[in-house]
């Protein structure tokens, strides 16, 4: 396939050490190739499916103003042209009627990159093109470029409504957040925790209650559908 893409981001709020004009133009050809024989689209019991990008991203034109003569916040040098991969892919194994093994395999490499490309990581687990929740983590926590997640859980149903799942996250990868925050530029996250899940007709309303090394401190988040409300 073949994209045109275009962004411009004004924050309305900014920093001493902002930005105050992001504009982006480039051009994407990319292939995917994807598979899905999960049993149900939420909190599936039993299937496999995977995703596979690649993408060469050219005539990518960045306009960049910000507040200070040096970049501080956000310091990314932007290429012309790369290319990009993503892998994502999900398996899931009943061990009984109510109790279901969850595996998910998530990465990224690339020989270039762009501010635009970041995965966000934190929050609820999502369903959503760059966003990437992670127990024990707050939403956008973490701006990555590449990098290999590893999550497993063990779901328990109480009935057809109702799961908890003792949950082991891990992520290795580059930080792009590292200038503004004083972190190293590689930066590896093991996150421990417990989701509960609810499956309602409004769609699956989550609750995870977790730790990480980076954090040394429980964190809650709480979404409804796919999207993180707080």
């Amino acid at each position: 396939g073949y994209a045109y893409e275009y962004d411009k981001i004004r924050p309305e709020v900014v920093k001493d050490d902002d930005f105050i004009k992001y504009q982006s133009s480039r051009q994407r050809a990319y292939f995917v190739l994807e598979f899905n024989d999960l049993d149900r689209q939420v909190y599936p019991r039993r299937g496999l499916s995977y995703s596979f990008s690649s993408s060469f991203i050219f005539d990518n034109n960045v306009i960049r103003e910000d507040v200070e003569a040096s970049k501080d916040f956000l310091n990314i040098n932007e290429d012309a042209s790369y290319w990009r991969w993503d892998l994502s892919a999900e398996y899931y194994y009943s061990l009984s009627s109510n109790a279901v093994v969850e595996l998910q395999l998530a990465g990224r490499a690339s020989s270039g990159r762009s501010l635009l490309d970041s995965y966000k990581i934190g929050g609820p687990f999502q369903s959503k093109d760059f966003v990437s929740g992670f127990i024990g983590l707050e939403e956008s926590e973490f701006l990555v470029g590449d990098h290999l997640s590893l999550k497993s859980a063990l779901r328990m149903h109480y009935n057809d409504l109702i799961s908890i799942s003792p949950t082991l996250h891990f992520m290795r990868g580059i930080d792009y957040l590292h200038f503004a925050y004083d972190r190293g530029r590689l930066f590896s996250i093991l996150g421990l925790g417990i989701q509960f899940g609810l499956d309602t007709p409004i769609g699956p309303i989550s609750f995870d209650v977790g730790y990480t090394n980076q954090t040394e401190e429980l964190n809650l988040n709480f979404g409804v559908g796919f999207r993180h409300i707080y």
